[in-house]
């Protein structure tokens, strides 16, 4: 499978703008995966997030539709979702997989809301997980602060999940902790993870980028530079999952009865 990964320095608020670079960014693309950080169109915006937020079908909605007609790819990207109902506070941070023919194949809306920023706020959790199917392989898409909880990783492999898209705006503050956590999710669960980060300063914070690929054994197959918008490209081998669970079969050891029991 070739995927892409757009790390785009997310012009704050800016929808039109986004979508005009990310069409001159990916025009020479030709893979069957195309993955955009979290907030593609708007970045992260804490408690204005509502005045920007739109339903799925909306413009931003329209435009990965047609960045998948045009490339022939499965795109995958986040939005500020506005629910159907109107109530109060009902927003949710969340992730859409659109297929080749333009049609929205998944949604996951983020489980883990950020305290440390007070999104419990602004937003609504999601209480789902999302799988589907990519060329015949089983995928996942999680949400920046999901990398932090190993159990719905363990979720998603019992489920024989062999692809975690994860998208992000993580700050440089906790640089260490992307790449250390994504290559633990990656090994012990014996997955890939493919995690776009966004580039660039939205308010106080810098985001640094470091969009990587991380094989089931913990190889960065392919990594993004540092504080630049780019795209990398790679092609991987899903085989690869049944090949290291077959040879360094971790899972059959589990004691999940007694963990429940602990």
């Amino acid at each position: 499978m070739k995927i892409s990964l757009v790390q785009l320095e997310i012009v704050k608020k800016e929808k039109e703008r986004n979508f005009s670079k990310i069409s001159k960014l990916i025009k020479k693309i030709n893979s069957d995966v195309i993955l955009f950080p979290e907030f593609f169109a708007t970045g992260y915006l804490g408690k204005d997030s509502k005045k920007y937020a739109e339903k799925i079908g909306g413009k931003s909605s329209v435009f990965l539709k047609n960045i998948a007609k045009e490339k022939n790819a499965n795109v995958i990207a986040g939005i500020i979702e506005k629910e159907k109902n109107k109530c109060k506070n009902k927003i949710r941070n969340v992730a859409l997989v659109y297929d080749k023919k333009a049609r929205l194949k998944a949604s996951y809306s983020k489980i883990h809301l950020f305290s440390l920023a007070d999104e419990q706020k602004y937003f609504n959790a999601g209480n789902a997980l999302s799988v589907f199917d990519i060329n015949g392989i089983k995928c996942s898409v999680l949400i920046c602060y999901d990398l932090r909880f190993p159990e719905i990783f363990r979720k998603l492999a019992d489920k024989n999940v062999k692809l975690i898209f994860l998208m992000a705006n993580w700050p440089d503050s906790r640089e260490e902790h992307w790449l250390t956590l994504i290559k633990a999710r990656a090994i012990e669960n014996q997955i890939f993870i493919a995690a776009a980060n966004m580039v660039g300063k939205i308010e106080d914070k810098n985001y640094f980028g470091s969009s990587v690929v991380v094989d089931p054994w913990g190889n960065f197959v392919k990594k993004a530079k540092k504080n630049k918008e780019e795209i990398i490209t790679t092609d991987i081998d899903l085989n690869e999952v049944d090949k290291i669970r077959n040879k360094f079969n971790v899972f059959k050891d589990r004691k999940t009865k007694l963990y429940n029991e602990l």
